[in-house]
């Protein structure tokens, strides 16, 4: 007699219509094809044309490979209730249940709990059952959760059994209302207890054995040691029984073994651990794989599976059954399209039709021997050595990281690894193997999960999905090249449309910007509406969109949803498919490495209310979601922008109609992120910064000649506001302030001008360091000295000096190349021996950072910043200590005492320092600290060089301050060294990579390198700065945005630190090469020679200082050597790493921002206005604009007098009634607004380009009036005073000392006053003249109104300045600590205030 057959297949009659549509629709992109090479050959765009090209290209295989899924759809009906037919409840398989989960914070215990019930409660015979759970994560958390999920199913197993309960969740079950039974209260309070209970020892975050009574839950947390692995049997079938006397399905607990040196091969290692460990406990023939939060919707699951698996006419080499996913949070409008009906629904049956359906990583019964046998040998797991006849003892062995090395694990057998995507890739290889699978669809989802519900998870979810999938197709066993071998071509084409999806983005990108852009600038790229080419693009979009959208309806979706589904292919389109073939291409060429993040499952209430709503959640900032928004941007602004050109000329309406379409297509879509940058106030809207981000880089984008046109449209305004003064300097009676106004404005017109120079033509550089050994072996590295200078040991303490050194000697460079040179400016003893205590300790350090790999390669940064834990940490950190407290031992007594010195050596560098010997009078000190063919460290490496160097000085001799340290440490350097390469550093300057000197290799070594680069430039940044930098102490944008600027325009300025020089464009002069090695005989010796190169007098009647070396005369040796290197033809570039080269510390007093300014801006002058000065030389040799920008910075300390002029001029008229500008209704007043807002708009632009915020513009514009009005005033006095010869200047070193009080109050974003000060005085004069005008002519205007619109721009100059000047205020009045404005100081600027108010009043 013929048994009954368990299901039923059935080809769909529809499959001739959808080969009909797609044979039509493959003719259309064939003609789409030939336009576009019509056009290549035709067009003069061909830029344009191959881009549009490349799009409907990827487009159309895109397309082609999804339809092959609709091809022969089949449709399968199963039967379960003629399994009795077929076989008895006894017959029936047995059955596993593989739950992973990795991480109880992002998937919530009592959720996998309820996945677990669930299954346990499956109608199915329970000796046949069995459950296991993976806890990746070894969490006693978790496995404390499964120990009460197992207590809890004594009594939930036989309550579902009863009373037939389909819900067998029980977090569904009573949260949806559920039938009253007697035992149903009980049940719910049992399960409210036990949840209570999982989310206190959650909230805890640990196991206190104390509170656990059960023998057997204390034995199993015991294992929680170091080193162990915890199993754990939770049910045993023949064992537990439920509270009705039934036995229980087995139900276990692995962590499998996990070392961090042995790949664990994410949720594929965690599912073949599962496997080999079932296979030696039950060895059921049938295994189910579910995700945690994918529970049991149909306690009738596994018949329906049967009714494939035991259907008497079934394929033997069918290998698992697909149930799709499904889910039951998502909202009514699906607003992420998670619930991917297309893809879970309709595809997979297309796929059916083929082979069979993909993986999906959850929902699959899979038959053991498909995955655990290869070809030509079975399985064979408990054919294990005799040792291991125990079953535990073998489930810990097959368990155990050691298990799989050299076995097919992974490769043929198990789920396959070597991609993110376990599931579909080991799908698709059992389907090269010739397995088949079916899609099992019942009309009552077998399984319920949960959708993302933030737009973040869902990118990030989609980027590792497709990074994933990239992997698995293009490997070498990708289906174009090895599955096409064994598969349907309809299959390859399935599994190609997935694993090669992520490339939609090319299109998706290139539809984004390039129409767009082309619509602002008028550019037709489409036919217009009038051409018959034109109704072939309107086919081929409303045929697509069209079959998509019924796609959706027979799916049982609506017009929403649909619509929602193409929203979110765009989305993902622009964010998440770009960014996986990003990483892709990272992964493949060594730059990065892949992961599996865990996606979380835990969200708060007032987030899940807003996705009811259907509200996107966007949450944090992310670079997925600033490319969302620039894109949306971006069609905002061409929208609008072709609108209006449109309606300005009616006939481009015709052929710029399909890019209007586009662009009003994109901005439809991208409805939600406008409403969350504009309309929305919630948690969930788009963060400020990625607005203001997106809104700065889409007008870059769309307007990239926009700096350009901004300054001409600017400089036009200029040449107007000149023209109106030279109107009133001829018919206004006040000539006197006319003539101040028309100097303040030239200033400002001229600084304007030459600080845009620097940013008409910027350029970024990327380096590729990792690619060096493709270009030099590491003994053919160029050998690096690195000059480290100090001068004062009481204003740079030397453990200061110390941290940089000992970051300097750690570099990843080979020990045989890297010299560090120290020079000590001061002469000191105190210096030596903190560097002799350095030198011992980097026997220590330089090892242990080299064997960790550590990055902080300072120690006070390293072991200020909670180090990781090794096991010589504590002593390194311990020696550490002991050489710091030596050093300041040392410090505290002030010099050195021999007897406490036991080394010769020492002993004799010390008694160098005889009577006579001086800071300023002294003979050259050379000393060799570490010498790197003789010193080793702990491990027997050997050490880089080390020299001390504190050249002679004599008071009778000039000793150019640090340019003349730093040429004699090229001298020095060049006899001992002679590295082709050298790094100048400050002595507050550490290092931050020590993969640096690498990345400057990418310049210096580049094959296509400019033989005339003469040295990289790393922007100087720093790590003490506030939060909201009230000095502006950062220069952001001299640093950042004017350095790329300049590289566009022949090189950046020398910034004195983070300079990597070439030698030789220091040291040679044009037509005669360096000869320092030629030295007369008597200095054969090289230590001789070295010291005869530091002398005094060495330089005399040489060019050193003229044209060799860094140059004399100025105070500023770094930017006017670099100047003097670009006007000898040389270059340079900026190179700007995510992660800064060096970190400083900046000055945390106002007085010392100021002196510090006030010596640069000096040197600045004394550069400029000397014979070889930019304007008058150097635009001789230079780029134009490149001595604009250098005149920039020379001259910038003009900047003074208009702030000097518009911090009184305007303040005085106002006091005395009289109107120096335009009325507010006067059209003038217009030119001077614009003037205004266009200059700081644009130049808060800059600053959050630069990734700055409001608050840190707005202390940069404050500093600078504040520096105008002092230190920028100060240094043009000082210049002409030195000019005349009626004062001197000299090198102050800003001093690095600084008391815990002080420190706090800078933290605290306080300005630090301290002492009294010329510069401070000027300051608060200033402020208080402000303060009395501002109030005098609020006073003034209230009581005559009519002179209000008159004296309008005066009284906002005054209350601009008064704003600015708060902190000056607060400093004077409302505090009383140390820092604060000094009394004399307010009691003269107030008197003075008066007195200037006062006099004016009478001049005017």
């Amino acid at each position: 007699m013929l048994k009954a057959p368990l299901n039923t297949r059935e080809t769909s009659p529809a499959r001739w219509v959808y080969r009909l549509y797609t044979l039509v629709y493959l003719i259309a992109i064939f003609a789409l094809v030939y336009r576009h090479c019509c056009n290549f050959i035709h067009s003069p765009n061909t830029f344009t044309t191959i881009f549009l090209l490349i799009a409907d290209l990827v487009l159309a295989f895109t397309w082609t490979t999804w339809q092959a899924s609709f091809l022969n759809v089949v449709h399968h009906q199963v039967f379960p209730q003629k399994l009795p037919q077929v076989a008895k409840e006894t017959e029936y398989p047995g059955l596993d249940v593989f739950i992973c989960t990795a991480d109880p914070f992002k998937e919530p215990p009592i959720g996998v709990v309820n996945t677990v019930l669930s299954v346990l409660a499956y109608e199915y015979p329970t000796e046949k059952l069995s459950v296991y759970v993976s806890d990746d994560g070894g969490s006693q958390l978790s496995l404390f959760a499964f120990m009460e999920a197992a207590e809890f199913a004594r009594h939930w197993l036989p309550y579902c059994r009863k009373y037939n309960i389909m819900d067998r969740s029980p977090e569904v079950y009573f949260g949806g209302n559920p039938s009253l039974f007697p035992e149903t209260s009980d049940i719910q309070s049992m399960y409210e207890d036990m949840k209570m209970t999982i989310q206190c020892v959650m909230d805890q975050g640990t196991i206190s054995v104390d509170q656990i009574k059960d023998d057997r839950k204390i034995k199993a947390f015991r294992k929680w040691t170091t080193g162990f692995r915890p199993h754990g049997v939770l049910l045993k079938r023949d064992e537990d029984k439920d509270n009705t006397g039934h036995y229980m399905p087995n139900f276990f607990y692995l962590a499998r073994e996990k070392n961090k040196a042995i790949p664990h091969h994410f949720k594929a290692g965690a599912l073949n651990a599962l496997i080999r460990a079932s296979t030696v406990m039950t060895n059921a023939p049938i295994f189910l794989t579910l995700d945690c939060d994918m529970y049991s919707n149909d306690p009738k699951t596994p018949l329906r599976a049967l009714c494939h698996f035991m259907d008497p006419k079934v394929d033997p080499k069918l290998a698992f059954v697909q149930f799709p996913q499904r889910f039951d949070n998502a909202n009514k409008t699906d607003i992420y399209n998670g619930e991917w009906v297309l893809e879970v629904r309709r595809s997979t049956e297309g796929m059916d039709g083929l082979g069979g359906t993909f993986f999906m990583g959850t929902g699959g019964f899979f038959r053991r021997r498909a995955l655990i046998e290869y070809p030509g040998e079975p399985y064979r797991l408990w054919s294990e050595p005799n040792e291991h006849r125990d079953i535990t003892a073998l489930a810990h062995h097959v368990t155990s990281c050691a298990y799989e090395n050299d076995t097919k694990w992974g490769l043929e057998i198990g789920f396959r690894y070597g991609v993110l995507v376990e599931d579909i890739y080991t799908g698709y290889s059992l389907h090269c193997l010739g397995w088949r699978s079916v899609t099992c669809n019942p009309t009552r989802a077998a399984f319920l999960g949960k959708v993302a519900i933030t737009l973040s998870d869902v990118l990030s979810q989609t980027n590792r999905w497709y990074f994933g999938l990239l992997q698995a197709g293009l490997n070498k066993f990708g289906p174009i090249t090895y599955g096409v071998k064994f598969l349907n071509p309809l299959q390859v084409m399935c599994y190609s449309h997935y694993y090669f999806r992520a490339f939609w983005s090319i299109p998706v990108i290139i539809y984004s910007f390039l129409p767009q852009l082309a619509l602002i600038n008028l550019l037709p790229l489409f036919p217009k509406v009038s051409d018959p080419w034109f109704f072939l693009y309107a086919f081929l979009f409303l045929a697509a969109h069209g079959k998509d959208l019924l796609d959706h309806m027979l799916a049982g979706s609506g017009f929403i949803k649909w619509w929602n589904c193409r929203r979110m292919w765009l989305v993902m389109g622009c964010s998440s498919y770009l960014f996986s073939i990003i990483d892709w291409l990272l992964t493949s060429i060594g730059m990065s490495t892949w992961e599996f993040n865990v996606t979380s499952k835990v969200s708060d209430t007032e987030l899940k209310k807003r996705y009811e709503k259907g509200v996107f959640e966007f949450g944090e900032e992310s670079s997925l979601l600033l490319i969302l928004s620039i894109t949306a941007m971006v069609n905002l602004f061409a929208f609008l922008i072709g609108i209006k050109k449109v309606l300005t000329d009616n006939e481009r309406f015709e052929e710029l109609f399909v890019q209007l379409f586009i662009a009003g297509f994109g901005v439809l879509n991208s409805w939600p992120i406008y409403e969350g940058m504009v309309l929305r106030s919630d948690n969930g809207k788009v963060p400020a910064k990625t607005t203001w981000k997106s809104v700065c880089v889409a007008s870059v984008i769309c307007f990239a000649w926009l700096y350009r046109l901004y300054t001409l449209v600017y400089l036009i305004a200029i040449f107007a506001l000149v023209y109106r003064h030279c109107c009133n300097l001829i018919h206004y009676p006040n000539t006197f302030t006319t003539v101040f106004l028309l100097i303040a404005d030239l200033v400002l017109a001229f600084n304007w001008t030459t600080w845009q120079a620097s940013f008409l033509n910027p350029v970024h550089h990327q380096l590729f360091p990792q690619n060096l050994p493709q270009v030099a072996k590491e003994t053919e590295y160029p050998g690096l000295d690195v000059f480290v200078c100090t001068a004062d040991p009481f204003k740079e303490p030397p453990i200061g000096v110390v941290n940089t050194v000992l970051s300097v000697l750690a570099y990843e460079y080979p020990t045989e190349k890297l010299s560090v040179y120290v020079s000590d400016d001061g002469g000191s003893q105190l210096s030596l021996f903190a560097f002799m205590e350095a030198a011992e300790f980097a026997r220590h350090w330089l090892p242990y950072c080299r064997k960790y790999n550590i990055m902080d390669r300072s120690p006070e940064v390293y072991f200020g910043a909670d180090p990781s834990l090794f096991p010589e940490t504590s002593d390194i950190q311990s020696m550490y200590e002991d050489m710091k407290m030596r050093i300041q031992c040392v410090m505290d007594q002030g010099t050195i005492s021999l007897d406490q010195i036991k080394d010769d050596r020492k002993i004799k560098a010390f008694r160098k320092w005889t009577t006579g010997f001086t800071r300023q009078q002294h003979p050259t000190v050379i000393e060799v600290l570490l010498k790197n063919d003789e010193d080793k460290d702990v491990t027997g490496h050997y050490m880089p060089n080390l020299f001390y160097l504190a050249r002679e000085k004599n008071k009778a001799i000039p000793h150019h301050f640090k340019a003349g340290a730093l040429n004699a440490l090229i001298r020095a350097s060049t006899v001992m060294t002679n590295a082709p390469i050298f790094l100048i550093l400050d002595c507050d300057m550490y290092s931050n990579d020590p993969k640096t000197p690498l990345r400057v290799l990418c310049h210096f070594m580049d094959p296509n390198v400019d033989p005339k680069l003469a040295f990289v430039q790393f922007p100087q940044r720093f790590d003490n700065v506030n939060e909201a930098d009230i000095y502006s102490s950062r220069w952001l944008l001299e640093t950042k945005v004017s350095t790329k600027g300049m590289d566009g325009l022949g090189g950046t300025y020398f910034m004195g630190s983070g300079g990597f020089f070439r030698r030789r464009a220091l040291i040679e002069y044009p037509g005669e090469s360096y000869k320092l090695w030629s030295e007369p005989n008597e200095h054969g010796d090289i230590m001789a020679l070295a010291h005869h190169v530091t002398s005094c007098s060495y330089e005399d009647n040489t060019k050193w200082g003229l044209e060799i070396g860094f140059r004399y005369g100025v105070l500023v040796e770094d930017i006017y050597t670099g100047y003097w290197l670009h006007c000898l033809g040389w270059r340079s570039v900026t190179c700007n790493p995510t992660r800064a080269a060096f970190l400083g510390k900046v000055a945390i007093t106002l007085s010392d921002v100021l002196s510090q300014s006030n010596r640069w801006y000096l040197g600045l002058l004394q550069a400029g206005l000397n014979k070889f000065g930019p304007i008058t030389y150097g635009v001789k040799f230079l780029n134009p604009l490149q001595a604009m920008c250098y005149s920039h910075y020379y001259f910038r300390a003009f900047w003074g007098i208009p702030a000097i002029i518009y911090s009184f001029l305007p303040q005085l008229a106002l006091i005395n009634l009289l109107p120096l500008f335009p009325k507010v209704s006067d059209p003038w007043f217009s030119l001077y607004a614009f003037l205004f807002l266009a200059a700081h708009g644009k130049d808060l632009l800059d600053h959050m380009l630069a990734g700055s915020r409001f608050i840190n513009w707005w202390n940069c514009r404050r500093m600078f009036l504040i520096i105008g009005c002092s230190s920028y005033l100060y240094s043009i006095l000082d210049w002409i005073l030195t000019s005349i010869g009626m004062s001197t200047w000299e090198f102050n070193v800003t001093n690095k000392v600084s008391d815990t009080e002080l420190k706090k109050r800078y933290e605290k974003g306080v300005f630090e006053f301290g002492e009294e000060s010329s510069l401070l005085l000027i300051l608060c004069i200033t402020a208080m003249v402000n303060l009395f005008a501002f109030l005098i002519g609020i006073m003034k205007v209230l009581t005559d109104n009519e002179r209000f619109e008159e004296l309008f721009v005066q009284l906002f100059i005054a209350g601009f300045g008064v704003v600015n000047s708060w902190p000056i205020y607060e400093g004077m009045v409302l505090r009383s600590d140390n820092g604060k404005v000094p009394t004399k100081t307010t009691w003269k600027s107030v008197c003075f205030a008066s007195v200037i108010c006062l006099a004016f009043t009478s001049a005017f």
